[in-house]
């Protein structure tokens, strides 16, 4: 009989549940395991790879851009200054696809295609981390519609910056210059990291020059990134420091007054305090808004100024080179007596003319054209007086070129001068070596007879002209010029820049009483008695001597030189003068193209300086003498 198997109930549902048990142990161990692991490539593995995300999640780093230096003028008013401003800027290595964040920034807005091409110039002058600006100044419906929107751009901001200002605008720009985006040249000329927050650099002019001292250093703040996106400053940061202020030795009233009496014409002035070398003006005309260039300029913009036939971002006092014209007159009378090549009363006939010896060439003088006869017997003081071209034609050959170009080189023609402009510009003297150098060609008496009134291979700025005249009014003793009045650290610390005097020019006292005199006569009843007096329909109530002079553009073949010659084809004119003549203030170089304004212009830069500014002389209404004169 076969055997029954026996069910026990309670014996199975034991056998059972400690399967179910032991599944789940296993289970509950794996998943421990597992765990395990992970925590392992998380804490020891990865430990600093999360740790820096970490930090970057909680924190980020915020390059803070240094407040450029203020520019002074000499009595205390701004020149150029920065602006707080509120900027979009963009940090690369926080967004996915910039192209698509561009779009949509675009967009919401209003941002203009010459922008974005700006940004993406910007963006190979900096590393990835640095911000960017993509607007340099947003306005207030800007700002306000980005803040609602800011949770959609990730990597954008909005940050405070600086924006340069120049509040006195065109006047200004011939000395000051402007700033503008820096380019991957100028990157690599100074420290990209105290750059890094920075987009402009000095162009141009005191900007440029004094670059080192305005720029300041940059500073850093950590910020902590809120869940929504704020930014809270944490402790242990780095604040930018300040650019030095700078106080030029410009007056602002003078240079503005330069400017207006040139009214718009090509033609440039410098005014200097003879007995310090301080710059008091230095203006060129016309001239351009540096403001535009500091906010970006535009490309149309740009190019319009830049086909200007009036060449206005050309700086004419300190780049321009220009023919002497008459106003070389007095150099190479002082040589001339220095030398004993002639005495005080050395004359000569003047029948209106010169002529060399085996030449069949006339060299006229100036007043042939006009009156077409000469002016008779002169001498040193009476040829200065009334410019006679034939006694200096007979000078520059008595004399010979090496000594005329020695004493043009000893007052600091044909060299530049050294102020704080980075572009000046040196002008030439001729000599026979020059010529050979330069020209590959002799040298031949009639380049003597040309470089003895001012033309051929002779040429200067406006800045020498009016240092040599200031060196004259001060008899020889010569002091640098200089912008530069003093400079001021962000602690307050101020440090003023001395008056440094150069090697004096060491002549005879009667020579410089001599051409001084001359240079007098020039101003009370020579050819600056028209030039500096009439204009104004009353006679200067001070002193002054100085010297005239009309530079050559282009020979006429002959033709008559009148209004109906081609405005690019007429002359320049010159006039070097000092005020008071015996108590030199001011001394002043004025050049104008094409024009014979210049005597009007420099008379009005000194009225102003002596009867507005030192106040040492109440202007006086013409008389009726005056008038009459004046108008005959």
């Amino acid at each position: 009989m076969p055997r029954q198997l026996e069910f026990n109930p309670a014996k199975n549902s034991d056998l059972q549940f400690e399967r179910r048990v032991l599944r789940l142990t296993w289970f509950l161990l794996i998943c421990i395991l597992l765990l395990a692991c992970r925590l392992f490539t998380l804490q020891i593995i990865k430990h600093h790879y999360y740790l820096d995300q970490e930090a970057r999640n909680r924190s980020n780093l915020l390059i803070l851009e240094p407040r450029r230096g203020i520019i002074y003028d000499r009595n205390g008013v701004v020149l150029a200054k920065d602006i707080a401003v509120y900027r979009l800027s963009i940090e690369r290595d926080k967004v996915t696809n910039l192209k698509e964040t561009l779009k949509q920034l675009s967009t919401l807005l209003s941002i203009s295609p010459k922008e974005i091409q700006i940004f993406l110039k910007d963006i190979k002058n900096h590393p990835r981390f640095a911000p960017i600006p993509l607007i340099i100044r947003m306005n207030n419906e800007q700002i306000a519609k980005f803040m609602l929107n800011q949770y959609r751009f990730p990597g954008v901001s909005v940050q405070t910056g600086y924006l340069r200002n120049y509040p006195l605008g065109a006047a200004f720009s011939s000395v000051l210059g402007y700033v503008s985006r820096i380019n991957p040249k100028e990157l690599q000329q100074v420290d990209p990291q105290n750059y890094s927050a920075s987009t402009n650099i000095g162009k141009v002019g005191i900007e440029k020059y004094f670059e080192p001292l305005l720029h300041g250093q940059v500073g850093a703040e950590r910020i902590q990134m809120g869940a929504t996106g704020e930014q809270n400053p944490l402790l242990n940061n780095t604040p930018a420091t300040p650019g030095k202020n700078i106080t030029l030795t410009i007056d602002s009233r003078l240079q503005q007054a330069a400017y207006e009496a040139l009214q718009g014409a090509r033609g440039s002035v410098v005014a200097i305090q003879p007995k310090t070398g301080q710059i008091l003006a230095l203006v060129s005309s016309p001239s351009y808004d540096p403001n535009l260039f500091a906010s970006g300029i535009d490309y149309k913009t740009y190019q319009t100024l830049h086909d200007d036939p009036a060449e206005p971002l050309y700086n004419r006092a300190v780049r321009g080179t220009f023919a002497f014209g008459s106003t070389i007159k007095p150099f190479y009378a002082l040589q001339g007596l220095e030398s004993k090549t002639i005495t005080p009363s050395f004359t000569i006939f003047d029948p209106g003319y010169f002529t060399l010896p085996g030449v069949s060439h006339i060299y006229h003088n100036w007043t042939w054209s006009v009156k077409h006869h000469g002016q008779g017997t002169v001498n040193v003081v009476s040829a200065l007086e009334q410019s006679n071209d034939t006694f200096f034609f007979t000078l520059a050959i008595k004399m010979g070129i090496a000594k005329m170009a020695a004493i043009l080189n000893d007052f600091g023609f044909g060299k530049k001068i050294g102020i704080e402009m980075p572009e000046e510009s040196t002008g030439y003297i001729g000599t026979p070596e020059w010529k050979r150098t330069k020209k590959h060609q002799a040298w031949y008496p009639g380049d003597t007879l040309a470089a003895g009134i001012g033309q051929g291979y002779m040429t200067t700025t406006t800045l020498q002209l009016a240092q040599g005249i200031s060196t004259i009014a001060m008899r020889g003793q010569r002091m640098q010029p200089t912008l530069l009045l003093q400079t001021e650290s962000p602690n307050g610390e101020i440090t003023p820049q001395p008056n440094q005097s150069l090697p004096a020019i060491q002549l005879a006292e009667s020579s410089w009483d001599v051409v001084l005199d001359g240079l007098k006569r020039v101003i009370a009843v020579g050819t600056g008695s028209y030039h500096f007096g009439q204009p104004l329909l009353v006679k200067p109530i001070y002193s002054a001597a100085g010297k005239t002079g009309t530079a050559q553009v282009a020979g006429l073949n002959g033709k008559k030189y009148d209004k109906h010659v081609a405005y690019n084809l007429r002359d320049n004119s010159l006039l070097e003068v000092f005020a008071p003549a015996d108590d030199p203030e001011i001394a002043v170089a004025a050049i104008v193209e094409h024009d014979e304004t210049a005597g009007l212009v420099a008379r009005k830069v000194v009225d102003y300086y002596l009867l507005n500014i030192l106040k040492k002389y109440q202007q006086q209404p013409p008389s009726d003498q005056d008038i009459e004169q004046d108008t005959t």
